[in-house]
């Protein structure tokens, strides 16, 4: 429609209509040439992004940056956040980087928070890694050597730690039948001794800790959830296979969410023996800004 002159605007729906309806049996008129979708008499669009170049380049730009960490390890976890009204193309612009980055190796994660699941965010973040596991066991019972996989998640989480993730990620019990058989033999072992996890922060098993510092039995238990989810994560991702986390509709996480995800960004536990962070974490969280006022949780965090 040109806007000083209305002898080109749609009238009624059935101007719409009828312009549509000239598209559709005129394509070669209306749109680019293409000699398939013409035969067939379909619309065909292509399967390209137009007009988000600037946003492509960012996305692009995060993940190169949390895979050349080794040379700057200022960014070996990384945050983008991607806002928009709903229907925006929020989904389609990061949809449109999964593959390439897979190609380069990347291991891909989604979840996606529910309007009605609210409260329930660590197990909307854990269904990611459920799905991870699940392909893993797919694998194995396919053959394939997934070896160096569930070698890494034991070492890094010890048999305890495995029982304890286990409740929000089950197919760990499938993965690792030998652990829960070995405790069924022996349910009487402390797991906070085997773990080497403490109550505090840090889970140093050398710090002390005055009275003002002892934490309650929930605020200790979320802290040794989160560290198990940061082992579990340094325990998939590396260097070559960095660990991809596509966050959806985060306008519905909860204050559990949001702390899991602030403690896989912020904390760095992960270090080797060298003293390296060997751990690639890029998170993409989209969310509806028109739905994200000051009084929301994410206020907090942006």
């Amino acid at each position: 429609q040109c806007e000083d002159d209305n002898e080109y605007a749609f009238q009624s729906l059935e101007d719409v209509s009828a312009e549509l309806r000239q598209i559709v049996s005129r394509p070669n008129v209306f749109l680019r040439h293409n000699e398939d979708a013409v035969q067939m008499g379909v619309l065909d669009f292509g399967e390209g992004i137009v007009g988000r170049l600037e946003e492509l380049t960012c996305l692009i730009e995060a993940a190169s940056q949390v895979e050349m960490a080794g040379d700057d390890p200022s960014h070996p976890h990384t945050l983008v956040l991607i806002r928009g009204d709903a229907g925006s193309g929020k989904s389609r612009l990061v949809e449109s980087v999964c593959d390439p980055l897979m190609e380069r190796g990347w291991i891909f994660l989604r979840c996606k928070f529910d309007r009605l699941m609210q409260g329930q965010s660590l197990s909307t973040i854990a269904s990611a890694f459920e799905q991870f596991f699940r392909h893993v066991a797919s694998l194995a019972n396919e053959g394939q050597d997934v070896g160096a996989v569930l070698s890494s998640v034991q070492d890094s989480l010890s048999a305890s730690g495995i029982v304890v993730l286990s409740e929000l990620i089950p197919s760990l019990c499938a993965l690792y039948p030998a652990v829960f058989a070995s405790l069924v033999r022996d349910d009487s072992s402390d797991s906070s001794e085997e773990d080497g996890i403490s109550s505090g922060n840090n889970y140093d098993e050398n710090s002390a800790m005055d009275d003002k510092e002892i934490m309650t039995g929930a605020e200790t238990r979320k802290n040794r959830l989160h560290y198990l989810f940061r082992k579990l994560v340094h325990a998939i991702s590396r260097p070559e296979h960095p660990l991809f986390l596509w966050v959806d509709d985060l306008q519905w996480v909860d204050e559990s969410g949001i702390e899991l995800l602030s403690s896989l960004l912020t904390n760095s536990d992960q270090l080797n023996n060298n003293n390296e962070n060997s751990q690639r974490l890029l998170i993409f969280s989209s969310f509806r800004d028109g739905e994200v006022d000051g009084s929301h949780i994410l206020s907090t965090y942006l």
